[in-house]
């Protein structure tokens, strides 16, 4: 099962789909409602020139797109990453413009067929009452260690080479960011919550186990949260064993799948190993953060590590 195909998938869902958004784009007010949702394409793909040879092209395919009808049509997307891409808001202005674009040759190409234009809009195929369907990106970040990257396109330049005259007249472009596994989950209200708590905890055992105590859902959840949450947490031996976690009344007990876990002695060793990893990586995100200018201090806190792990860093920049 391919972790990015299930993800897609995951989101397909028009529960899930809103809830992602009005939990942590609108502090949990229910903005989006599922039934206002269009499921007509989920996925989109855009053409862009293979490598800047303008006649070979290639598709990039956007995860999840949906429209939402309230007063005004406005078009969402979801870009799940596993991985820190230092390059995302150029991916999602290419993503959202060429989206823009396929808007405003679907006007021309009606306005042509109609041959209603006359002088200037018709030279851009465009009338003054037209108008486009806004479009909302949210980068889904499912990494272990935090984001790190740019979060806007003004990030990616290097400033003290532009001049202060100059400044004013760039354009940024943000990018909507949720970090699944440091951001909060209080306003979710779906199953995505459980999804994003396991793997919050999952570095830790004991708050692993509290907290599956304490949230009876863990024992009655969804397939597709079940089997999202073992591929995730690296536990894909589960996805074989699903009925065993069967609860009889067509929900999966992750509570039963984990205790099992621990009696293996699966869980422990594979928390060992992660733990040396989780250094290893902090260490590696903390000389990135550094090494483009950020302050110690601020590159400490996006690393989450203790004093001990920066000096060794510190001997790495040396």
């Amino acid at each position: 099962m391919k972790t990015d195909i299930k993800l897609a998938d995951y989101f397909d869902d028009n529960e899930r789909f809103a809830d992602v958004f009005n939990g942590h784009m609108f502090r949990g007010n229910q903005i989006i409602l599922p039934q206002q949702l269009e499921n007509g394409e989920v996925r989109s793909k855009v053409k862009v020139s293979n490598q800047g040879n303008k006649n070979d092209y290639r598709y990039i395919f956007r995860d999840i797109k949906k429209g939402y009808k309230g007063a005004t049509l406005i078009v969402f997307g979801i870009e799940n990453q596993k991985d820190i891409h230092y390059a995302m808001p150029v991916r999602v202005l290419v993503y959202d413009g060429s989206q823009y674009k396929e808007q405003w040759e679907k006007i021309k190409k009606s306005h042509k067929l109609k041959k209603d234009l006359q002088g200037a809009e018709f030279l851009s195929g465009f009338s003054k009452k037209d108008t486009l369907a806004p479009i909302i990106t949210l980068v889904v970040y499912w990494g272990k260690e935090p984001w790190d990257g740019a979060r806007d396109l003004y990030q990616l330049f290097n400033e003290e080479t532009i001049p202060k005259e100059m400044k004013p007249y760039l354009n940024n472009y943000k990018i909507n960011l949720l970090d699944v596994r440091h951001d909060s989950t209080e306003n979710f209200k779906s199953d995505i919550k459980q999804c994003f708590q396991f793997l919050q905890n999952e570095g830790d055992k004991e708050s692993l186990k509290k907290l599956l105590e304490e949230d009876k859902a863990y024992q009655s959840l969804n397939e597709e949260t079940f089997q999202l949450i073992s591929l995730l947490s690296g536990e894909k031996e589960l996805l074989d064993k699903l009925d065993q976690y069967e609860n009889g009344e067509g929900g999966y007990n992750m509570c039963q799948a984990f205790a099992d876990m621990r009696m293996e002695g699966r869980l422990e060793g594979r928390l060992e190993g992660r733990l040396e990893g989780l250094a290893e990586k902090g260490i590696q995100v903390f000389i990135n953060a550094v090494s483009r200018g950020m302050s110690e201090e601020d590159a400490k806190a996006i690393a989450d590590i203790d004093d001990s792990l920066v000096e060794i860093a510190r001997e790495k920049l040396k």
